[in-house]
C-alpha cells in the first residue's frame, strides 16, 4: 500500500534536501526540529523521559540536535550506541565513512528547581586524543565508524560538540593530524608510544608495543633476550602503571617463541594457499589474486559459512576441484525432495542451506549458459513450492546484456518477477568481500541481497 503525503504534511517534513523545490536546508532542518521538540517538552510532565533515536555522522547535525534539546530545556542522561546486527553492502562500499549503528540519546524534563550541570575548563582537544587512542589501541586499529562510537558520548558528556565543530566539519582530518591511517585505519603513531597513559588498559598497550619491539629486533638480530624486550618497552610505560614480568611473558608468547638457552625469536606466519578448502570460523581469509570461475564459486561458498549457512558446490565443480568438493559437501540427499529433483539441482554451482533449508542458490555465468542457470532455478523453485529461496546469477561485467535478455525470457520472465531472482556482478562481490575480510564484519545470508541487481529494471 503507498501513503501519499498532503500538501502540508510535505512541507513540515524534518529532512535536508538539496531539491531547489523544497527549501529544506540546514536552517529549516534546525528550525523544524525546535518546534517538534518545544511541543514534546511542553506535554512532557517535569522529571519524565523521552529517547532519541538518532544516527549521522555529519558533526554539525549532532550539535544542532544536542544544543536545540538543551535550549528548549532538556538535560540530557546518558546516551547508549546500539550496533547493527548487519552490515549491508552500501555500508561495505563506504567503510571509512559511515558510522555502522545508532545512538539513543536519553533525555529528562528537569524538575521545576533543578539545574543544568555544566563542566568547564577542561582540554577538549586533549580528551579527544585519549579517547581516539583508547579506541584504536583497543581494536588494534580503528575506523571512522569506530572513533565516532567511542567520541561522541564523551564530547556530548563535556557539552563539547560545538567546540569540534569548530575544529572541523569532518573527524577525518583531526584523525590524520594526530594519528597514521593505514588502510582506512588508524593507528597509534610510533613516536608517540610513551604519551599512552592509564586510560588505556595496560594489556592493550602490551599488544600495541611488544609486536613493534619483537619486529625491530629481528631486523638486527634474529634471536634476542627478554632483557632487550624489557629495556625497550619499559620507557614506553612511563607514562602508566608498570608491569609484571609474567604479563609482558603473556603477550610476547603471542609474537615470539622461546628457543634454547633463554632467547626468543620472531614467529613466522604461516603461508595459506589461494584455494584454502576450510574455513576457520568467525575469520574470512583473503580473496583468491585471480578472479575465474572456481574462484567465484570459492568466494561464494566462503562468504556462505561465514554467514552461518552449510554449503552444497556443483556436482561438476566438485568433480573437477577436490578442493572445492571438501569446501561444499553437504549431502542434499538430506532434503525432503525426490531423487530426480536432487539429480537436477546438485547441478547448481552453489547452495547456501540452513537447518536443512535451502535458503539461497547461485549460478556463476563462465562456463554455465545463463539460460542453464535460470532452467536450474525453475526446477529448484517448483520443486520446494511453500519456501522463498532466493536465486542469483553471478556474472562478468561484460555479461550484463546476455544475462538481461536471459531473464527477459516468456520461460523465465514471471518466475523470477515472482521469486525475485537477481543478478550479481564479480568486481561487486569482490569488493564486498575484501571489505567483509578486512573490517570484519557480520553478516546474515540476506546481506547478498543489498548487492543483487534487479534484471527488470
Amino acid at each position: 500500500m503507498k501513503l501519499k503525503l498532503n500538501k502540508t504534511e510535505f512541507e513540515s517534513e524534518i529532512v535536508v534536501s538539496d531539491s531547489p523545490l523544497r527549501n529544506k536546508n540546514f536552517e529549516n532542518y534546525k528550525m523544524l526540529l525546535k518546534k517538534a521538540f518545544s511541543e514534546v517538552f511542553r506535554v512532557l510532565k517535569s522529571g519524565k523521559w523521552i529517547s532519541v533515536w538518532f544516527h549521522n555522522r555529519k558533526l554539525k547535525v549532532w550539535n544542532a540536535l544536542i544544543n536545540i534539546l538543551r535550549e528548549i530545556g532538556f538535560e540530557m542522561v546518558n546516551m547508549v550506541y546500539q550496533p547493527h546486527s548487519l552490515v549491508t553492502f552500501k555500508q561495505a562500499k563506504s567503510p571509512s565513512g559511515t558510522l555502522r549503528g545508532h545512538f539513543v540519546l536519553n533525555f529528562r524534563k528537569p524538575l521545576a528547581k533543578e539545574k543544568p550541570f555544566a563542566i568547564a575548563g577542561v582540554d577538549i582537544e586533549q580528551i579527544m586524543i585519549r579517547t581516539a587512542r583508547k579506541a584504536v589501541v583497543e581494536r588494534n586499529g580503528a575506523t571512522l565508524s569506530e572513533i565516532y562510537q567511542e567520541l561522541i558520548p564523551v564530547l556530548v558528556k563535556y557539552g563539547a560538540l560545538d567546540i569540534m565543530t569548530k575544529m572541523q566539519t569532518d573527524l577525518a582530518p583531526f584523525m590524520d593530524k594526530n594519528f597514521e591511517r593505514r588502510n582506512d585505519k588508524w593507528h597509534i603513531k610510533e613516536e608517540d608510544y610513551g604519551k599512552l597513559g592509564d586510560y588505556i588498559p595496560l594489556r592493550a598497550r602490551l599488544r600495541l608495543f611488544i609486536p613493534s619491539i619483537v619486529v625491530r629486533l629481528d631486523r638486527t638480530q634474529k634471536e634476542f633476550s627478554f632483557d632487550d624486550i624489557y629495556r625497550n618497552l619499559m620507557p614506553l610505560l612511563a607514562n602508566g602503571k608498570t608491569t609484571e614480568k609474567h604479563e609482558i611473558i603473556a603477550v610476547l608468547k603471542e609474537y615470539a617463541e622461546e628457543t634454547t638457552f633463554g632467547k626468543w625469536k620472531i614467529q613466522k606466519p604461516t603461508v595459506q594457499t589461494t584455494l584454502e578448502p576450510t574455513l576457520q570460523i568467525g575469520k574470512l581469509p583473503s580473496a583468491p589474486s585471480e578472479i575465474n570461475h572456481n574462484n567465484i564459486i570459492l568466494m561464494l561458498a566462503r562468504l556462505g559459512e561465514y554467514a552461518g549457512c552449510s554449503i552444497h558446490i556443483g556436482k561438476a565443480e566438485q568433480t573437477r576441484n577436490p578442493k572445492l568438493a571438501k569446501l561444499g559437501a553437504y549431502d542434499l540427499q538430506k532434503l525432503p525432495l525426490e531423487n530426480e529433483t536432487i539429480r537436477v539441482i546438485e547441478q547448481i554451482d552453489i547452495i547456501w542451506l540452513r537447518e536443512n533449508m535451502i535458503v539461497m542458490a547461485f549460478e556463476v555465468e563462465e562456463t554455465t549458459p545463463v539460460y542453464s542457470g535460470l532452467a536450474r532455478f525453475s526446477d529448484l523453485t517448483k520443486s520446494m513450492p511453500n519456501m522463498r529461496i532466493k536465486a542469483y546469477i553471478v556474472a562478468p561485467e561484460s555479461k550484463i546484456e546476455k544475462v538481461i535478455n536471459e531473464f527477459s525470457r516468456a520461460t523465465f520472465k514471471e518466475l523470477a518477477k515472482q521469486e525475485k531472482w537477481g543478478y550479481v556482478l564479480y568486481p561487486e562481490l569482490v569488493h564486498a568481500y575484501e571489505t567483509i575480510q578486512k573490517e570484519r564484519m557480520k553478516i546474515r545470508p540476506e546481506t547478498i541481497e543489498d548487492l543483487a541487481k534487479n534484471p527488470f529494471l
